[in-house]
C-alpha cells in the first residue's frame, strides 16, 4: 500500500492515520509512505507503537521521511518487539552517528530483518563503530545498503572486523562512501576471512 494522500501533511494527521492502518489492517504486508508525507521524528514513534503489535507487516519504506536520529531511537525499541517485518527501508533520511547506537543494540536480538537500506544519510566512523558491534551477532541479516554516507576509512575498520566473524551478510554496498586506501585495504584483508559476503559494492 502506498500511503501517498497529498493532504496528509500535519504530523498529528499522520500519526492518526497510520495508527489506524497498522493496528487495523491484519492483511497490509506492504506499506510505502511518499515522499511528500510530513512524517519526521514524531511521525515515526506513532507508527513505531503500533508496530509493535502488528505481526503482518512484512515490508516498510520509509525513504524521504526526514527521520532523525530521534526517530531512529523510536523506531529501533519496536524493532526489538516485532518480528515480522523482514525488509526495512530508510534510505534518503538524515540519521547520523547517534542514530547507530539504538539501532545496533535492536538488531542485536532482532531475528526477522533480512534488507536494510541505509543509503544517502549522515553516517560516519562513529556510527559504523556502533553498527559494526551488532554484525558480529546478527546472524539473519544478508543485505546491507550504506551507500553515500561519509564512513570513511576511520569506519571501514571496525566494519571489516565484524565481518571477519559475521556469517549472514551476502550483498554489501559501501560505494561512495569516501573509502581510501586504508578503509580498502581493512575490507580486503577481512574478505579473505569472511566466505558469505557474495557482492560487496565499494565503488
Amino acid at each position: 500500500m502506498n500511503l501517498s494522500n497529498p493532504y496528509l501533511k500535519e504530523e498529528n494527521e499522520f500519526k492518526n492515520k497510520i495508527q489506524r492502518l497498522i493496528l487495523n489492517d491484519q492483511t497490509l504486508t506492504n506499506l510505502k509512505i511518499l515522499e511528500r508525507n510530513v512524517i519526521r521524528d514524531k511521525g515515526i514513534q506513532a507508527l513505531s507503537e503500533a508496530l509493535k503489535v502488528n505481526q503482518t507487516l512484512t515490508k516498510l519504506d520509509l525513504c524521504y521521511s526526514k527521520i532523525r536520529d530521534e526517530g531512529m531511537q523510536a523506531l529501533s525499541e519496536c524493532l526489538k518487539v516485532n518480528q515480522a517485518l523482514t525488509n526495512l527501508d530508510l534510505s534518503n533520511n538524515q540519521i547520523g552517528n547517534e542514530g547507530m547506537e539504538p539501532l545496533s543494540e535492536c538488531l542485536k536480538v532482532n531475528q526477522s530483518l533480512v534488507k536494510l537500506d541505509l543509503s544517502s544519510n549522515r553516517i560516519g566512523g562513529e556510527g559504523m563503530q556502533a553498527l559494526s558491534e551488532c554484525l558480529k551477532v546478527n546472524q539473519t541479516l544478508t543485505n546491507l545498503d550504506l551507500s553515500w554516507n561519509p564512513i570513511g576509512d576511520e569506519g571501514m575498520q571496525p566494519l571489516s572486523e565484524a565481518l571477519r566473524v559475521n556469517q549472514a551478510l551476502t550483498n554489501l554496498d559501501l560505494s561512495e562512501n569516501q573509502i581510501g586506501a586504508e578503509g580498502i585495504k581493512a575490507l580486503s584483508e577481512c574478505l579473505k576471512v569472511n566466505q558469505t559476503l557474495t557482492q560487496p559494492e565499494t565503488f
